[in-house]
């Protein structure tokens, strides 16, 4: 969450008419998962420009916003019959979003922003942010980074309930054919009304390396990705399932009660927080 009297050691300003930077691995098509990047260039730091960059927009061109892994639900001002779970809409998730859940294992990676967008319409209001760690303790001169992604939807006109867990559990499907990473998905207790955690281990080499957990609380969805390039000796602690899975279900719990926190009296579903 964001820290107190609004300082976020993880939101740097941007350099003004700087181009947009994009956080995370860049979705496949209608969501089916992370694509994996291209190789970083010899150089260690010297690649965020041409390793990154690229990613930016990948957000708003992926198919229903991701998809499978995008949150999808609903947030409304009590229009018709939406049921919003008492969630706000947050303009800005870079702020809203827990971010102590990841200081344990990583700091906010110098050479790159966090970027939320948002959108609101009379039927769907949208909300992400993406930020890159590092690990703490890592080579300066290397490369380190596990992305990260928030992606929140409140849904106003439709409910999600039917298609919520047939989206999760498809990843077990792609498994049939031949690709980066080999998935499962697991349903998770005491988050919203359901919630699933999905793994996504490196077919080639084994090692987890994606993990998405998605919530869905009426017709509220939420969803938190980690998308980790993690190499140097040493760090295959940070790729233990369990680890992951409380990291992400720690800063979740933390983000859903902020977005249900009060930030006015008479504050219904819907407002901007």
């Amino acid at each position: 969450m964001s820290m107190p009297g609004g300082s976020n050691p993880y939101q740097q300003p941007q350099p003004y008419g700087a181009p947009p930077a994009s956080y995370g691995y860049p979705q496949g098509p209608g969501g089916f998962g992370p694509m994996v990047p291209p190789g970083p260039p010899s150089g260690g730091r010297g690649r965020s420009a041409v390793w990154v960059a690229g990613f930016a927009g990948a957000l708003l061109a992926s198919a229903a916003w991701g998809g499978v892994v995008v949150a999808t639900g609903g947030l409304g001002s009590g229009e018709g019959d939406a049921d919003l779970a008492g969630y706000r809409f947050a303009r800005d998730m870079c702020e809203t979003g827990d971010m102590t859940a990841f200081e344990d294992d990583y700091r906010p990676y110098a050479e790159s922003e966090p970027r939320p967008q948002s959108a609101r319409s009379d039927a769907l209001d949208l909300s992400s942010c993406e930020f890159s760690l590092e690990p703490r303790g890592a080579d300066p001169s290397g490369y380190e980074t596990a992305y990260m992604r928030y992606e929140i939807t409140w849904h106003k006109a439709t409910d999600p309930e039917g298609e919520f867990a047939a989206a999760a559990e498809s990843y077990d499907q792609y498994n049939e054919f031949e690709g980066f990473y080999e998935y499962r998905a697991e349903p998770l207790d005491d988050l919203g009304d359901e919630a699933f955690i999905v793994y996504g281990d490196d077919s080639s080499t084994g090692d987890l390396s994606w993990v998405s957990l998605m919530v869905r609380d009426g017709w509220f969805e939420y969803g938190l990705t980690w998308n980790a390039f993690l190499t140097e000796p040493g760090s295959d602690h940070l790729t233990e399932p369990d680890r992951v899975r409380d990291m992400l279900v720690a800063a979740t719990e933390e983000t859903l009660a902020a977005l249900q926190e009060p930030v006015g009296e008479g504050d219904t579903p819907g407002d901007s927080v």
